[in-house]
Order: structure tokens, then sequence, then C-alpha cells
């Protein structure tokens, strides 16, 4: 019924968790696949698998080509209707799997369904919230055409390829990830989202139905500005031709620098401006001035006050 693929690297602190979450899942096979990771990720999988006898779990180790190599790979391995990733950082519900495969089970022409989200941190994880909110549903309720443009000029942060299930179909019609780009949830939704792309016909919203524990810890790729700033904008190169491409560029360039300002994570404001064209700079200024002035005098001057120390 489901293949379950769990991408791991370097997550020897985690992926027990993880692992223990689908268990026993009959109706699910269960792929964890090693990119190259440099801790003891695969010997404590090897443990798991022996102590538990958890014939539903299998591992592939490979060489570190990637998340996104990772991902094609468990696609092309799938013997199942329905598809489902995890980091091996994060937690999966199950009875969450088993509510989004029968939504789409009752839903035949719905491509994927993307359930709900709980973060939580790695501290303290009896203190959760819910991932999305009203961004997401008015983003993803909008006519086709209208989302196109949102895309990249107002996408919703996050939405997770992990709260989703896919009928393996979908994945396979669309080509799986494109495997030169870096980033792996943000462009396959957009392309999901250009062919499957009425509401509650060619894919199903459930928020209400908690698919997945997000994990945040010190590590989540996401704190790394720079990296992140880079791959979205890899992405949006991808998925649009300048200069409508250049302008979406433009407002991650303006996004992430003031975020670097105001969480004065200084050390990434001189790199994101090397990483950036001169056009990428000057156009952002438009989105600079959509920012309140007064926010802008408060993190412009959390800035200088850093610099004169």
């Amino acid at each position: 019924m489901l293949t379950i693929v769990i991408a791991s690297y370097n997550h020897e602190k985690y992926i027990e968790s993880c692992m223990l979450a689908v268990l026993g899942l009959e109706w699910a096979s269960v792929i964890v696949i090693d990119d190259g990771s440099t801790d003891a990720t695969a010997e404590i999988v090897q443990s798991f698998l022996k102590k538990h006898n958890a014939s539903n779990i299998s591992l592939i180790q490979k060489n570190n080509s990637g998340l996104v190599s990772s991902l094609n790979l468990g696609l092309s391995l799938a013997r199942t209707e329905y598809f489902y990733l995890v980091a091996s950082d994060d937690i999966p519900d199950k009875d969450g799997l088993l509510q989004c495969i029968e939504k789409l089970e009752n839903n035949k022409r719905s491509q994927f369904c993307i359930g709900g989200a709980r973060a939580f941190d790695d501290e303290d994880e009896g203190s959760t919230y819910d991932v999305y909110g009203k961004a997401q549903e008015s983003f993803l309720k909008l006519k086709p055409s209208e989302r196109s443009k949102a895309s990249l000029f107002n996408y919703p942060v996050p939405l997770l390829l992990q709260s989703t299930v896919f009928r393996v179909s979908a994945l396979k019609d669309i080509g799986g990830w494109d495997s030169n780009v870096v980033l792996d949830d943000y462009p396959m939704f957009v392309r999901l989202l250009s062919v499957f792309s009425e509401w509650d016909r060619d894919f199903l919203y459930a928020p209400e139905v908690d698919v997945v524990m997000y994990r945040q810890h010190p590590h989540n790729s996401f704190r790394n500005l720079l990296r992140q700033y880079t791959i979205v904008a890899q992405a949006i190169r991808s998925i649009a031709k300048a200069p409508l491409s250049e302008y979406a560029v433009s407002k991650m360039f303006a996004y992430y620098s003031i975020v670097a300002i105001k969480n004065r994570q200084f050390e990434y404001i001189k790199p994101i401006f090397k990483a950036s064209s001169g056009r990428v700079i000057v156009s952002s200024i438009y989105y600079f001035f959509n920012i309140p002035l007064s926010r802008l005098l408060t993190v412009f001057r959390s800035y200088l006050k850093s610099k004169v120390r």
C-alpha cells in the first residue's frame, strides 16, 4: 500500500526514534536511505533491525550525493500505490499516514494529500505547535493562475513534503525530483501544483490530520541562512525565467538579509551580498521599501550597534 522513505544523513541522535514510529507497519515498506553518513547512523540502523527483527524496514547505503538523489532512488524502488518520505530527524505519525491514505482512497482523482504537521524543539519535546496556518491554506486555495505567481512572490514557508502522502504515479508523471536542484520541497510542490492544480479535487489539504512531528534542532539546514538563500535562489531560477525569476530572487535577498540582521546573524550578511548579482541587490530595494520604516530602523540600529562592539 505505502512506501516510506527515510532519508538520512548524520542523524545518529535521531534515527532510532524515527524508525520506532514506523516499526511493525505491515501495510508499509520502509526504506532507510543513508546518504554516506560519517557518523554512526548506519550502524545504529543495522543494530535496530537486528534487535527488533524489523522485516518491514530495509537499509540502503550510498555515497554522499544529496537528499534529492536519495528521494529519486526511493521513488525508483517504490512498488506500492502510495509514497511517503520523511527526514530521519522527524517522527512520522502512523495514524495520520493511514488517514491520508483513506482520504485518497475516497477521492480517486486526488494525487496527494497534504496533512498536518506539528513542530517541537529538540530540547523540549513536550511543547509543540502547528506548522500550518492561514498562509498555507490561502495559498493552496488560490486559483491556479494566481497560485503560479504566488509561488514566486508569496510562497508560504514552510510547506512540508514530510506531511504529505503522494500517489507514486503522480511523482513519476512529473519525473520525480529535479536532480539539478538541491532543494527538495519548494520546487517539487510548485511542479506538482502546476499539474494537479485544483483544490480539493486534484489534491487534498487536511491540516487537522497530524502526519509528522517536525523536529527543530541546532543543525536544521534552514538555520544556515547563506545556504538557504542560495538553494532557494537556485530553485526559483529552475522554475521561472528571467527577468521574473530575478525579481523573485531579489525578494529572497531582501528577506534573508533582514532575517540575518534581525536575528543578529551578521556573519551571513557579507556572504549573502557576495552571492548576489548587482541587479538582484538593486531590485531588492523595492522590497525593502515595503517594510515599515520603524522596523527597518530597528534592525539597522541593531546592526550598527554590533559593528561598534
